[in-house]
């Protein structure tokens, strides 16, 4: 008896890595649909005195364990409040110092050149000034701008935002990572990154508009052929339209790239 072999018609395998034109249109259309956070001059915090400046950041929640870690960072806001002036904000006066004009922990000679100039010039002033830096950027005292966090590299940012700025938003953040798969993990540390600069540069907290971390998360975790800085650009305004396959009814996905693109930084002594 000759068995009969039935041979059905495969369907060609779904690419999930949108083409440069599909990537540029879709973007294009959820930039209009999710806008991007509007940039401001003037906000509380900003507009506060010295004394109120350093009173806030030396209370909960900017105190950390470790006392050596305490007093680095209160070394570094009074000597970074010193040197900020003059200006009606404290903005306004990051923004007339010219330090966003070199890039990455560079930054640090144009105060520390003042001090010097200025008075006696302590030991630590270049680790101070990066935990005072962070302390401020965390603070909402002032709001870099993004191509120059760009430049710089964030070791300390993401735990620093989650537990002073928004501890509830990175929290979910974690969780939306947790209930997905384990690769989801690594790319919701890189996202955390990611939006804490975000935050860093347009002030508020993850559950503001702009920012949907369901969203980050899945939509990195899917879509890797935007480079780290192009994604970077477009995660607060993109989001995933594609569902999550269910068990038993996978798609095959073509081969990622060997390089996801560098992390958007890597340098901050705090």
């Amino acid at each position: 008896m000759t068995a009969v072999v039935k041979h059905t018609t495969r369907k060609p395998l779904e690419i999930t890595n949108p083409s440069a034109e599909q990537a540029k249109a879709r973007n294009s259309r959820l930039r209009e649909q999710f806008p991007a956070r509007a940039s401001q001059r003037w906000w509380p915090q900003t507009a506060q005195s010295s004394e109120e400046t350093l009173r806030h950041l030396m209370m909960a929640p900017f105190l950390p364990v470790a006392n050596g870690t305490r007093a680095g960072r209160r070394r570094g806001v009074i000597k970074l409040l010193r040197w900020l002036s003059p200006g009606d904000t404290w903005q306004q006066r990051w923004m007339a110092t010219g330090a966003e004009e070199l890039s990455g922990a560079s930054w640090v000679e144009i105060p520390k050149r003042w001090l010097s100039e200025h008075g006696p010039s302590p030991s630590h002033d270049r680790e101070d000034l990066a935990a005072g830096l962070l302390m401020l950027i965390c603070g909402d005292v002032i709001r870099p701008a993004l191509p120059w966090m760009l430049t710089r590299s964030h070791r300390y940012l993401a735990s620093v935002m989650a537990e002073t700025r928004d501890p509830h938003g990175f929290v979910r953040l974690r969780q939306l990572a947790a209930a997905g798969p384990a690769s989801a993990r690594q790319d919701a540390q890189t996202a955390a990154t990611r939006i804490a600069i975000l935050l860093a540069c347009k002030g508020g907290r993850i559950d503001e508009p702009g920012i949907q971390p369901r969203r980050v998360v899945a939509t990195y975790r899917r879509d890797r052929s935007l480079s780290a800085a192009e994604l970077l650009m477009l995660m607060p305004l993109r989001a995933s339209r594609r569902r999550e396959p269910r068990q038993g009814n996978r798609r095959r996905r073509a081969p990622r790239p060997s390089g996801r693109g560098a992390s958007a930084s890597r340098v901050d002594s705090r």
